[in-house]
């Protein structure tokens, strides 16, 4: 009985981690102690159906206690401040099944992205396909500083946009960029005041 009820309470933990993580303005509150535990547990109860309520405020504490050692927020805007700001508009995204290299020979700009079972090419050149997405903006955030060993910048970076009601439709990243973002067409002026707010230029 003793081993059934802690699996059970692995699995609200590991229920309310996942829910968490995708709330990331909720994991910046949490860092700051800006959040009710009891408040949070009740939504978090609401969304997932949850009925044991003690546990998923014991894995709320426990989950703010792992994200303690994230590195302070002057650190962070530090390295954004350093970032360079590089945007492209008439981006498509395209999804295939298979890629043909042919197709990609003659263009200089493209993002390439594999998956289990299709590949996606990001692009601001027309392929002769129809794209999963189309006239989207991609936004990149180049740094000065290496930010793989600083934990909690991309976090801060979202939780900007998620705080402004601004939609991610990809996001991607290669050594050397914080990382790069697709958003709808409509949201660029948002996008670029939110990371102005932030210190990206």
């Amino acid at each position: 009985m003793k081993i059934k009820k802690e699996a059970e309470k692995s699995s609200i933990a590991e229920q309310t981690f996942r829910w968490i993580k995708n709330h990331p303005f909720i994991i910046y509150g949490l860092k700051k102690d800006l959040i009710n535990f009891s408040s949070l547990s009740r939504k978090i109860q609401k969304d997932t159906g949850i009925k044991n309520f003690d546990a998923i405020l014991v894995a709320i504490r426990r989950y703010q206690k792992q994200i303690k050692s994230i590195e302070d927020d002057k650190k962070i805007i530090e390295i954004l401040k350093n970032s360079k700001l590089e945007i492209r508009t008439g981006v498509n995204v395209y999804t295939m099944k298979s890629l043909d290299g042919e197709m990609l020979k003659d263009i200089k700009h493209f993002h390439l992205i594999t998956g289990i079972d299709k590949v996606e090419v990001i692009t601001d050149h027309n392929l002769d396909l129809e794209p999963k997405m189309k006239n989207v903006v991609e936004v990149r955030i180049i740094s000065s500083t290496s930010t793989e060993m600083i934990p909690g910048v991309v976090a801060y970076v979202c939780s900007a946009f998620a705080e402004r009601g601004i939609n991610i439709l990809k996001m991607y990243s290669c050594h050397g960029d914080v990382g790069t973002f697709v958003f709808n067409k409509k949201d660029l002026l948002k996008v670029v005041d939110t990371l102005e707010s932030i210190g990206v230029q």
